[in-house]
């Protein structure tokens, strides 16, 4: 019993100092957005900011439109994650509780979905939006997103996992297939969703690729695009308009991730057993 106990404290103290080494790099970021370009790269390095300045910040918010940066992020994530999680609860229902010619093949055709990268298809894809004439537009970087092959996957597992029991009696008490899916489906899934939420969330505020191509003008900017946008000059190096630019985009990241990190890890785990 001794020797588990000290086991088990050294284990704990492993882990502590290993989640104080995987933090550091947050820290490094969030101090140094409040030192000068000259004081981040001094040496020895300056742990803690001994003239601690928000010049930084106003450099990026005064001197750049990062408000409307934010706004654009915030808005094309939001609207694409809604429609994330229409299009992934509606076909992972469908697929896992419906019975219907080719539902194989449609699956299948969703997993192999999962091996294209953006950059296989951003060719066509800017051809369909240019006829489209929504170049520059935020509806641009929102369309292609409202389907994510990820969140179909994740849902159908979920629906898997729901005894068809369930669905059978509900019929009998006369709920149809639409009503199941909408006052008892949607609700016992509520963990999958939150994880689906989060992952669609983060996987559009990053997509900087896109954003880039639809980008036209600094006010369609998204905020990876926008902060991307300050370091076009080589010749000028700031790294404290960087650091600050990267703190501004991690913070909204880290404040969801923080509220819905249990329906998160529920989420993943909660359908990764058939019942």
């Amino acid at each position: 019993m001794i020797n588990k106990s000290v086991g088990d404290k050294i284990l704990n103290a492993f882990i502590i100092l290993f989640c104080l080494f995987s933090l550091f790099p947050l820290y490094w970021l969030f101090t140094g957005a409040f030192k000068t370009s000259a004081a981040i790269v001094t040496f020895p390095p300056q742990w803690f900011p001994h003239d601690p300045t928000l010049v930084n910040f106003r450099n990026i918010f005064v001197d750049n439109p990062a408000l409307r940066w934010i706004f654009n992020s915030m808005f094309v994530s939001t609207v694409s994650t809604l429609g994330v999680i229409v299009t992934a609860t509606t076909a992972g229902y469908a697929i896992s509780k419906f019975k219907f010619i080719g539902k194989k093949f449609v699956f299948g055709f969703v997993i192999a979905t999962l091996i294209l990268t953006l950059e296989v298809y951003v060719l066509p894809l800017f051809q369909m939006m240019a006829n489209f004439g929504w170049i520059g537009t935020l509806r641009a970087m929102i369309a292609p997103e409202l389907v994510m092959p990820l969140g179909v996957f994740l849902m159908k597992q979920h629906y898997d996992a729901m005894p068809n029991e369930l669905m059978e009696a509900a019929g009998l008490d006369g709920c149809g297939k639409f009503r199941f899916f909408w006052s008892i489906g949607l609700p016992l899934t509520k963990p999958a969703i939150g994880a689906l939420a989060i992952l669609a969330f983060i996987r559009v505020w990053n997509n900087y690729l896109w954003q880039f191509v639809m980008s036209r003008g600094r006010d369609s900017f998204t905020l990876p695009v926008g902060v991307a946008s300050l370091f076009v000059d080589p010749n000028v190096i700031d790294h404290g308009l960087r650091f600050v630019g990267a703190t501004v985009a991690a913070i909204p990241l880290l404040l969801i991730f923080a509220f819905f990190s249990r329906y998160f890890t529920a989420g993943i785990t909660a359908g990764s057993v058939k019942g």
